[in-house]
């Protein structure tokens, strides 16, 4: 018989002890991704609460995303297995609620996104460099449609920042840079569709460096595209 891994609860604020319990549970592995919480009347039972008060402790851990539930005869309260986008929407709300100016959010990018392209290059296989290649030519090619695409194009290269940075394979910090991606999108279609020759061309020589595994050279090249495109430029107009 599995040992009860919940205390009863006695404080004014029950939904809350619940939750923070259940995701110790979780965090600690007690409960693994997949497997399913006892039912709502065992939980019930071993937190000494009534339903209401539970039920929106569950409901609060399914919108963190710590929790699944479904319906049926096989139904119930399933946990779920951690992914990069709870991370980044996570993020996404916490900056939303604070603020923060393009400056800032190229400061932030210049730190950690050129130390990832500098990883990148010692940590990339072969065959990640040539799917970046890949995805380099499509955004040539939608350059090459006109004017009728440069929205398209725009949101595409923003896209192609995060496959660089995900060549680092550091799950944190591509995490971190996708919660970002809806200012991205916003900073990004201000753009003049003029700048397109020179956003291809930085994108060459970071992959031209990338391919010659120089790091630092890389690094230095991200940070002068991010620096124009976002701090320079921005100051100009």
């Amino acid at each position: 018989m599995m040992e009860q891994p919940f205390q009863r609860v006695s404080t004014s604020r029950v939904s809350e002890a619940i939750v923070e319990q259940i995701r110790q549970a979780i965090l600690d592995g007690q409960f693994q991704p997949g497997d399913r919480l006892p039912s709502q009347r065992e939980l019930a039972k071993m937190f000494g609460v009534g339903r209401s008060a539970l039920l929106e402790a569950i409901r609060i851990l399914e919108q963190s995303g710590l929790l699944t539930i479904r319906t049926g005869g096989n139904g119930g309260a399933f946990v779920t297995a951690p992914s990069i986008r709870q991370v980044s929407d996570s993020l996404d709300l916490l900056f939303r609620r604070e603020g923060a100016t393009r400056e800032e959010l190229a400061e932030f990018r210049i730190v950690l996104e050129c130390y990832c392209c500098k990883m990148a290059a010692e940590k990339a296989s072969e065959e990640e460099l040539n799917q970046v290649e890949l995805e380099f030519n499509e955004l040539k090619e939608l350059a090459e449609k006109g004017s009728a695409y440069w929205q398209t194009f725009l949101t595409r290269e923003i896209e192609f920042h995060f496959s660089i940075a995900s060549l680092a394979h550091n799950r944190v910090s591509l995490a971190v840079l996708h919660s970002l991606a809806t200012w991205l999108h916003s900073f990004s279609s201000q753009i003049p569709e003029f700048y397109k020759g020179r956003m291809l061309n930085n994108w060459q020589a970071i992959i031209a460096a990338l391919r010659n595994r120089d790091g630092e050279q890389a690094q230095r090249l991200l940070n002068e595209h991010i620096y124009f495109f976002n701090l320079m430029r921005s100051s100009t107009e």
